[in-house]
């Protein structure tokens, strides 16, 4: 027999061995522990059933010869042998079902296990995620607004990220998902900081703190994330608020569904994974453009997901209007200092002298029926159709970004003034038609949501590069509170609707479930038998590639030389296009540049 030392000392070996492609280490077998082994009722391997009569005695049979065994795999724990020779020989036989052997735990522990994955909480995406939420509680809690109390240093010009991340982290749901689903920090690196920063700041409010460190980690993951958040630079808000939801959204398909990291999947089920994720959601929605030809009855409907609408200021707006703001940030930048201070009386000297505007008529511009004279129609061959925007399905946070940077100036700034409800029907941007497949069960009320949260941005002469951010949160008693980095103070609702909302967080009065993915392209027309291209009919897309759409016309650009069209054969997907046009650049959703998307998709 051989001593307890020595089988510690294999089995210590067994648990250090990581190579699959050799046979597992031995592990010696007590005389006690096989007369255990031979005695349990459940099915065991042939190696560990008792041997026959004249076999000497009830110990385990090598896998490999049928003699008496002295060792057992050191992986699985299962299959017994007499010597290495033997289980060298059996190896190819056995490697099919070696598995890792698992210790039992207490059902207390076990629960646990099962709702963890990877270090992270249960399934973070997909049918895993959304089998989750059928389970859990989330609509108790979800529009409870807590007060906010700790504020964050700002050490390093990085009030753009404090001031979005306090109104992420105001977010009732999205801090109730991240608690629950994730009892220990994710092995993912993004996710494990949200995880870390919500904790830090509730254990600060706990012992009643007045602010807290951003997490050194986050810090350095946004800084390698891009040049444009290095140390000590100023940045802008908007773009980090995107960058952390992209990577969070990363870190939920990475995590997986419960079948595994996602992350390598194609662009269109990653999209699809993100959209039905723990952040997806909390933010996305369904943003709709339909092109409508003039000449014929073709449309083609292209839906995107999207995490934040992209509203710029200039919407409505004379061209004399514009050219005056020109004129005015340019006399900003070159002659007066003007530090926008916040909540002062001074606060209204660098208003802009365009006529003011609400959220309510940017959101109607958006949405106006635009001509583009310049599409071709694939089916007529004419020019002319009229494009149009809307929302289609409605997200259980509202994100909306006012984007006032100069067209043409230089990091110029435009102060419109921009009217903000504190409640917010989306009823009138959502078609009648998707109103009833997406919110059937609403008839009108559930499309109402709150202001809870709001970003702002105090221009430095006028300029949108450089200034201070800020934040302004509201409680579940109604009442504002002023953010400015480690102050965090009590205002009033007539302080904060006179200031210039650069983000604006609205939260849906009643939350909306997880939703089902759609088609990112259809199309629609009715057959004419007098036209020639009416005759043929629609040719459907390969299944592997429904959102493949063949262009025959591209337009360029307005800032390209002056020919208006190029004949192009290749095919591209055009969700991939906006999206990617989007959240790179969200000036693109602006009415100036839609004739270069679509003529580009269609």
């Amino acid at each position: 027999m051989i001593p307890l030392e020595c089988g510690d000392a294999v089995r210590t070996h067994a648990r250090q061995e990581k190579g699959k492609g050799s046979p597992a280490p031995l592990r010696a077998c007590r005389p006690e522990a096989a007369e255990e082994g031979a005695a349990e009722k459940r099915e065991q391997p042939a190696s560990r059933q008792k041997d026959g009569p004249g076999a000497g005695g009830g110990g385990l049979r090598c896998a490999a010869c049928g003699r008496t065994a002295k060792t057992q795999c050191g992986r699985c724990k299962k299959e017994a042998y007499c010597d290495k020779a033997c289980q060298a020989q059996h190896w190819k036989v056995h490697k099919a079902v070696c598995r890792p052997a698992v210790t039992r735990r207490p059902s207390t522990e076990a629960s646990n296990l099962e709702l963890c994955h990877g270090g992270s909480s249960a399934p973070l995406c997909g049918e895993g995620f959304r089998s989750w939420l059928g389970r859990s509680r989330w609509r108790e809690s979800s529009s409870y607004l807590e007060e906010p109390g700790v504020g964050i240093t700002n050490w390093s010009n990085n009030c753009y990220l404090s001031a979005v991340c306090q109104c992420l982290l105001h977010t009732p749901l999205l801090r109730q998902h991240l608690r629950e689903t994730c009892p220990e920090p994710p092995e993912e690196p993004w996710l494990a900081e949200l995880l870390n920063l919500s904790r830090l700041m509730d254990g600060a409010k706990r012992k009643g703190a007045r602010y807290v460190d951003l997490p050194r980690r986050l810090q350095r993951l946004i800084t390698e994330a891009s040049e444009e958040f290095a140390f000590g630079r100023q940045a802008d808000a908007h773009e980090a608020l995107m960058l952390l939801l992209s990577r969070w959204l990363n870190g939920c398909v990475k995590v997986g569904d419960g079948s595994g990291d996602c992350s390598k999947l194609g662009y269109a089920e990653k999209e699809q994974l993100e959209a039905s994720s723990m952040v997806g959601h909390v933010f996305s929605m369904l943003m709709g453009s339909r092109v409508a030809c003039n000449a014929c009855s073709y449309e083609s409907l292209v839906t995107r997901v999207e995490y934040c609408l992209c509203l710029t200021v200039t919407l409505g707006m004379t061209e004399e209007e514009l050219q005056k703001c020109r004129q005015e940030s340019a006399e900003k930048q070159m002659n007066r200092w003007c530090l926008r201070r916040p909540l002062g009386p001074s606060s209204r000297t660098s208003e802009s002298s365009a006529s003011p505007t609400s959220l309510a008529k940017l959101l109607d511009e958006y949405t106006k029926e635009e001509h583009i004279a310049d599409f071709k129609c694939e089916k007529c061959n004419k020019r002319g159709a009229c494009r149009t925007s809307f929302l289609r399905r409605r997200p259980n946070v509202f994100v909306v970004y006012i984007d006032r940077r100069q067209d043409t100036n230089l990091f110029g700034k435009i102060n419109r003034r921009v009217s903000f409800p504190l409640e917010l029907d989306l009823s009138r941007w959502i078609p009648a038609s998707d109103r009833e497949r997406f919110h059937r069960d609403q008839n009108g009320e559930g499309l109402v949501y709150q202001l809870y949260a709001m970003c702002v941005h105090h221009d430095l002469r006028g300029s949108t590069a450089s200034g201070h951010y800020v934040a302004f949160a509201r409680d579940r008693n109604d009442r504002w509170y002023h953010i400015d980095d480690e102050m965090v103070r009590q205002v009033q609702w007539c302080d904060v609707e006179e200031q210039h909302p650069y983000l604006l967080f609205y939260m849906a009065q009643h939350p909306v479930e997880l939703g089902e993915p759609v088609p990112s392209a259809e199309e629609t027309c009715d057959p004419d038998p007098d036209s020639k291209a009416a005759a043929k009919p629609l040719e459907a897309a390969p299944e592997a590639a429904p959102e493949a759409v063949e262009k025959e016309e591209q337009v360029k650009p307005p800032d390209s030389d002056g020919s208006e069209s190029l004949e192009a054969t290749e095919k591209v997907d055009p969700n991939e296009l906006l999206s990617f046009l989007s959240r790179k650049h969200p000036g693109i959703d602006s009415k100036k540049h839609v004739n270069s998307v679509f003529a580009i998709a269609f």
